[in-house]
């Protein structure tokens, strides 16, 4: 189960033979929200089902409070569409067509005597990062044509930006590279950062979820900014009883 603010998604594993305990999970999900004086959106709530049988097994239908939860064959979740192919086709397109339309925002900007090196900072801040929005977790899983899909949009941008260059020139002049080449980049400092906070700390506990601070073992220092070895406090009865804690 995870929680971010509002949002709260339960996954579940079945092998064959075996009986599924979402209904179970999703029901103290809702006996929780009702204790808490809040109420989920049914209409919201979406079911994503994930299987490469032969035969598709057949699942009972999930319900919150009579009401019968929609399956669907993929579903936007905090920003990243997932599908029950697990391909990511319609991320990509999405975020494409997202960028695409604030080309038209350079183009005005270009033809305003803005300079290319505002513009190119324009260009990182309110396209590229929609480019490369959650690209550790889909850069390795998409083909090639894809892939070209999005550098195809940054060829567009210097184009504006730098008319009368080549890809390559452009690239150069603004000091930044293909996006292939920045998404593998990203992919691997973030596994360096994983695994250097692994090794910094023991494993989680069975309790609150990381061990006490006076058993990292790392010959490295915690900081206080990542409080990688703190317990969670319950200082209210809410945060006791919350869904994750319990």
């Amino acid at each position: 189960m995870w929680k971010f603010v509002d949002d709260v998604s339960s996954s579940e594993n079945l092998t064959s033979n075996s009986f599924s305990v979402t209904q179970s999970t999703l029901d103290s999900i809702d006996s929780w929200a009702t204790y808490n004086c809040m109420k989920l959106n049914a209409k919201k709530c979406k079911e994503l089902r994930v299987s490469f049988l032969k035969e598709t097994p057949q699942l009972p239908s999930l319900t919150i409070d009579g009401y019968v939860v929609e399956t669907v064959q993929s579903h936007k979740v905090l920003g990243l569409i997932i599908q029950n192919n697990l391909k990511w086709d319609e991320q990509i397109r999405s975020i494409v067509t997202k960028a695409s339309k604030r080309l038209y925002g350079l183009r005005v900007l270009c033809r305003g005597g803005v300079p290319p090196a505002d513009l190119t900072n324009i260009y990182f801040a309110l396209i590229r990062s929609i480019l490369e929005y959650c690209c550790e977790v889909w850069n390795y899983a998409i083909p090639r044509y894809l892939s070209d899909e999005l550098e195809r949009v940054q060829k567009r941008a210097m184009r504006i930006i730098f008319p009368g260059h080549s890809y390559d020139e452009a690239l150069q002049l603004a000091n930044c590279t293909r996006l292939s080449d920045r998404r593998n980049e990203t992919c691997i400092n973030t596994l360096q950062k994983i695994a250097k906070r692994a090794g910094q700390c023991p494993p989680p506990s069975s309790e609150c979820g990381r061990e006490p601070e006076d058993t990292c073992t790392s010959d490295a220092q915690c900081t206080s900014n990542q409080k990688c070895c703190q317990p969670h406090e319950c200082r209210t009865v809410m945060r006791c009883t919350d869904i994750i804690i319990r």
